[in-house]
């Protein structure tokens, strides 16, 4: 566990450093809030939470410590068999993989993202989903991510020039958020949708 913190508080430094002139200072003040809580996180799944929130933090900005937090998200989760987690783990990086152009292994995350969130098994053991979902119930949970991984999935797809795959998964996604009544998805996937169509005429 020490391990693992003095090795984010390293990146944090350095981080701060490079883009220190990038950030606002809003940003700045999340992100020491974001190691302050890491550092004061009493448990795992605290530091799985805090893990999953630094790697968001970092996904557009600073992919390789997006994908390192997104990791440690992912090895907790498993520790704590918190499958929901895994599966939300899996679709941060196979989103981060791809804007790192590691399609192959952006391709294997997303798959696995799949495997779990499509199995209705993987609603037990759930903690605190709405931390990473706009639901408040495990199924509702579930199904975002799927949808999720749907509307992520399309920046591989768009990227090997799959558009019919990628509408095919955006329409699925909107499909998913409407039966779940799950504003964010639904107007996300609208949004990439239209994108996509633009895109391709």
């Amino acid at each position: 566990m020490f391990k693992s913190f003095l090795i984010s508080l390293l990146l944090f430094l350095s981080y701060s450093v490079a883009k220190g002139q990038e950030l606002q200072g809003y940003e700045v003040d999340v992100l020491k809030s974001l190691h302050q809580s890491l550092s004061q996180a009493s448990n795992d799944t605290a530091l799985m939470d805090n893990y999953r929130q630094l790697g968001f933090f970092h996904q557009n900005g600073d992919s390789d410590s997006s994908l390192y937090y997104h990791k440690l998200q992912l090895e907790f989760s498993k520790k704590l068999k918190m499958k929901l987690w895994e599966a939300d783990a899996y679709q941060q990086i196979g989103y981060v993989q791809t804007s790192l152009v590691n399609l192959a292994e952006a391709f294997e995350a997303f798959s696995e993202g799949f495997r779990i969130a499509e199995d209705e098994r993987s609603e037990q053991n759930s903690w605190n989903v709405s931390r990473f979902s706009f639901s408040e119930n495990p199924r509702g949970a579930r199904l975002s991510i799927v949808a999720m991984l749907y509307h992520d999935m399309r920046r591989l797809l768009l990227s090997t020039r799959e558009i019919e795959k990628a509408k095919e998964g955006l329409r699925i996604a909107e499909e998913i958020g409407e039966r779940i009544n799950n504003k964010k998805v639904i107007i996300l996937s609208n949004q990439s949708l239209g994108v996509v169509y633009m895109i391709e005429n």
